[in-house]
């Protein structure tokens, strides 16, 4: 594929996530994307063959670009408490949020709603997977500054907070108004592991 007609992709992509958010999946049609994108209805059946094949190009587009925003959070060298509030800042508060970030997890609700976990199964799982290996990564570099005492089951922690914080438990908790029980709770993980290593 040519960079022009990558961009294209990614443009109909965009178009049809925004879509898909402001008026759920159902209702929107591929002419409403396709006025969106500023195309014409058959320009986008040129690189998606029917709107279910959209829509799950859509959730895999959302899931590659929300690991890479999650990869420079928690590459980055701020504190690991910082880089964790960052990552649970990054879910949406409200239906629609425009403040959410790349609209990720509002849309793939929909989609697994649509298609059904088994659907999206393999790259839902792909993407828990690759969120764990960057928070035991972080955690094991935290331990190595001192931030948590030596001998911190990076792994471990990484497992049990992404179990107990996961993105549907997070949005739960922020729209019913407990925007920091889930900041508390990744203190308590990591608190309650610091404590078993003294």
């Amino acid at each position: 594929m040519s960079r022009i007609s990558d961009l294209r992709r990614q443009e109909i992509l965009d178009a049809a996530c925004h879509e898909f958010h402001e008026h759920s999946v159902k209702v929107v049609s591929m002419a409403d994307i396709a006025s969106r994108a500023q195309i014409g209805k058959s320009t986008i059946y040129e690189y998606f063959s029917s709107k279910d094949d959209l829509i799950r190009q859509a959730c895999r587009w959302l899931l590659e670009n929300y690991t890479q925003q999650m990869e420079a959070v928690f590459s980055s060298q701020l504190p690991l408490q910082e880089q964790i509030n960052r990552y649970l800042d990054s879910f949406p508060v409200q239906p629609h949020d425009p403040s959410s970030d790349f609209l990720a997890f509002e849309n793939m609700l929909q989609f697994v709603r649509i298609f059904g976990e088994e659907s999206l199964q393999e790259e839902v799982a792909a993407f828990q997977n690759r969120i764990q290996d960057l928070l035991a990564t972080s955690i094991q570099k935290a331990t190595e500054r001192g931030e948590l005492p030596a001998g911190t089951d990076a792994v471990l922690a990484a497992k049990l907070m992404q179990a107990l914080l996961n993105p549907m438990c997070i949005i739960q908790l922020k729209r019913s108004h407990l925007e920091n029980a889930a900041k508390q709770a990744a203190h308590a993980i990591l608190a309650g592991l610091s404590a078993t290593n003294v």
